[in-house]
């Protein structure tokens, strides 16, 4: 896959949650639905505690030697002999930090932590701050349960004149400050950024997509293979994914993005900018336009 600036980029899900038949299960004791699974494991037992520190409170949970949390995000914080790097997991039911220096990681730069590991900073990762894990149960979708067969993707309008949903205002509402201040989180992550700005609004898109969803999936892997929702061509409605292929019909470097409405799309790193990103349908023309997904109507 083409990493260098100025290249189109392929961009997948990276495991995205941890998953159950290709469904996304929130973690025990009601994690965050926005950890992801790593290959990063526990070197010797490490304790979780509140904030990137041993000086953040006393331990609020411990993870043993072998295991591998869910990871929400990365940062700075105390320097445990030479380490900087502390993650924010969800293990056993608790949520926290641990210090990197105790697991299996390898990055020369704080980059590669996202690029290798599609693990983002803390600070563009719109989260609670850490805390034991709630007794209050994990929000359930707030979209409808019923299924609809996708529409035609030949064109034709919106499914509705009456405006963006809440949910799709909220995802692009999600979307927005990472676009404002150019953020280079999400590299070569389009699904797993376009998907998450949907639990943001409280809708898990995973279950409307047919097909087994893991980390070698692409956004052409997907196109089309829905259960609920309205597709279709020509200028994509406010909220929807918008789905590209590459020219030369090679997968890895297909492209999903999210429509702000009147042709203007929200894109993580491509051939227009290599970071989070405004552009519009005229700028993504390098690309096959496949067509776009309206999932919440």
């Amino acid at each position: 896959m083409r990493s260098l600036i100025g290249q189109l980029r392929g961009c997948r899900a990276l495991a995205l949650v941890a998953t159950v038949a290709g469904v996304s299960a929130l973690t025990a004791g009601g994690g965050s639905a926005l950890a992801m699974s790593a290959p990063i494991h526990i070197t010797s037992t490490v304790n979780i505690r509140l904030g990137p520190s041993t000086t953040s409170g006393n331990p609020i949970g411990a993870i043993p030697t072998g295991a591998s949390p869910d990871f929400q995000c990365w940062t700075e914080g105390q320097n445990i002999s030479g380490v900087d790097v502390w993650f924010r997991v969800d293990y056993n039911g608790v949520t926290g930090y641990y210090a990197s220096y105790w697991d299996d990681s390898s990055y020369s730069t704080d980059w590669q932590i996202v690029s290798k590991y599609g693990i983002p900073n803390c600070a563009s990762v719109a989260s609670p701050a850490p805390a034991p894990a709630s007794s209050e149960p994990a929000p359930a979708d707030v979209a409808p349960t019923t299924t609809l067969a996708p529409a035609p993707t030949s064109g034709g309008p919106a499914p509705s004149s009456s405006g963006p949903t809440a949910a799709e205002s909220a995802a692009i509402a999600w979307a927005n400050p990472f676009a404002a201040r150019r953020s280079v989180s999400y590299h070569n992550l389009c699904l797993t950024f376009v998907f998450r700005a949907y639990e943001a609004a409280g809708i898990n898109l995973r279950r409307w997509v047919t097909v087994p969803i893991g980390w070698n999936t692409y956004p052409q892997d997907i196109w089309n293979r829905f259960s609920h929702g309205h597709t279709g061509g020509g200028t994509p409605p406010a909220g929807a994914l918008v789905f590209f292929r590459g020219s030369g019909g090679n997968r890895t470097l297909s492209h999903v993005v999210i429509s702000t409405g009147g042709g203007n799309l929200i894109s993580t790193s491509d051939r227009v900018a290599g970071y989070i990103h405004y552009e519009n349908m005229a700028q993504h023309r390098y690309a096959v336009y496949l067509g776009w997904w309206l999932p919440d109507r």
